[in-house]
């Protein structure tokens, strides 16, 4: 079975309506830079959790369903959460051998290199779960404001020039040190 096959099967076996329908899906092709199963997804044309079992079935991968109580706080610090964001991955799990990271799109390869580098060589093993469900924990666990604070965290510059040189000295004879003293 070729992999258009496969996946126009997955579709069917998703909620598709009919051949026809998953072979629709299948076509769709991902914005600039996008996936072709956020694509799929963003069709609504098929279940989401029943789509991530069946991904897990056909790639051999382990299927979960993803809750913030289930997740090991200890785990969160072993990606940046502008990766956890960006990319939609989440650390589940981890033991001396493995480390469960869960996603609901098995290609983004992106998504796995970066994980692999920022791991250094730890194995991972790459776990499926539903889209919505991981993006709610997602922000259950990390808080809403935590992609905007990691964003600012890594934007912030800070100048290394002698803060006096930047102080105004209000005794000076500039005309607007005088407003400054009345107020």
């Amino acid at each position: 079975m070729s992999a258009r096959q496969a996946l126009v099967s997955i579709l069917q076996a998703s909620g598709a309506d009919s051949p026809e329908a998953a072979r629709e899906i299948a076509a769709l092709a991902p914005a600039s830079g996008g996936s072709w199963i956020i694509a799929a997804l963003d069709s609504g044309k098929i279940d989401e959790v029943r789509f991530a079992q069946e991904l897990a079935n056909w790639s051999r991968s382990p299927y979960l369903a993803v809750e913030s109580t289930r997740v090991e706080r200890s785990v969160l610090e072993l990606i940046p959460s502008r990766l956890v964001f960006k990319h939609h991955i989440l650390p589940v799990q981890a033991d001396e051998k493995v480390v469960r990271v869960a996603t609901y799109d098995i290609f983004n390869t992106a998504a796995r290199r970066l994980a692999e580098q920022t791991l250094k060589g730890r194995p991972i093993e790459w776990v499926v779960c539903a889209r919505g469900p991981l993006l709610r924990t997602i922000k259950s666990l990390y808080g809403v404001g935590a992609e905007t604070l990691e964003e600012l965290l890594q934007s912030t510059r800070y100048d290394t020039q002698d803060e006096s040189e930047k102080a105004h000295d209000l005794a000076s004879d500039d005309p607007e040190a005088s407003v400054v003293k009345f107020v």
